[in-house]
């Protein structure tokens, strides 16, 4: 897995989102970068360089730019509400961020939503069939469906092979990559759904447009800084 190049967050508070389980807080990883160089930018870089920040690691198929100078790992839960309000908010930051960032969805479902586990594993089935995002979206638009009946039906509407699907979810193939996803959440912090994490700054819950692209702004900002100064990017992916 890549992992995006960060420093330690704080524990922040939950606004608009589900709290889960006491995580055991992952160890600071202070990054070394050149020393600033003397110029109109060294404000906008010393900035980037003090905000406190996650080591992420990504998995899993990421929309938008393969490249982007912004990286925004989200972990969410199907059957939470917040996580399904807050895939439109995604969606327009995608659509007025064309060519600067890339997305990547890890799964976070929590101990009292009985349904997301196996949603989650439906998911995974989908992208093994090239349709993680078209799965995602159905997954979302229907959070109060997610019996294995509608799950099933989902694949079908997608045109899933209907044999691997079954058989996926049936041996639990994908039981460990999203117990996998669930322990990298907790190790990074993120304490609730949905939980983003912006070139590894932690952004909590349903939060407006406004609030991504104010973060997104100040990351490009950095960026653009950077490579005017020749200093290695050592707190972006």
């Amino acid at each position: 897995m890549w992992k995006v190049t960060v420093v330690v967050v704080a524990v922040v508070a939950f606004a608009g989102g589900y709290l889960a389980g006491k995580a055991t807080p992952a160890k600071p990883n202070v990054v070394v970068g050149a020393p600033i160089v003397a110029g109109a930018n060294d404000s906008v870089v010393a900035k980037a360089k003090s905000v406190e920040r996650r080591e992420v690691p990504v998995a899993g198929v990421p929309k938008g730019a393969a490249d982007g100078p912004i990286t925004i790992v989200e972990f969410a839960d199907y059957q939470c509400p917040f996580s399904a309000r807050a895939t439109l908010t995604i969606d327009g930051l995608l659509k007025e961020y064309p060519g600067k960032i890339r997305f990547y969805f890890r799964h976070y479902p929590l101990p009292f939503h009985p349904d997301a586990r196996l949603a989650a594993e439906a998911a995974l089935g989908a992208e093994a069939d090239g349709k993680f995002w078209e799965m995602h979206d159905k997954l979302f638009a229907n959070s109060q469906n997610l019996k294995r009946e509608d799950l099933e039906k989902y694949a079908e509407e997608l045109g899933l092979d209907m044999n691997k699907f079954t058989q996926a979810l049936d041996t639990r193939q994908y039981k460990g990559r999203v117990e996998d996803d669930l322990n990298v959440a907790l190790q990074v912090g993120a304490r609730g759904t949905p939980a983003f994490f912006i070139n590894g700054r932690l952004l909590s819950g349903a939060q407006p447009l406004e609030a991504f692209t104010a973060v997104v702004e100040d990351e490009l900002a950095a960026a653009k800084a950077v490579v005017a100064q020749k200093l290695p990017s050592a707190y972006r992916c």
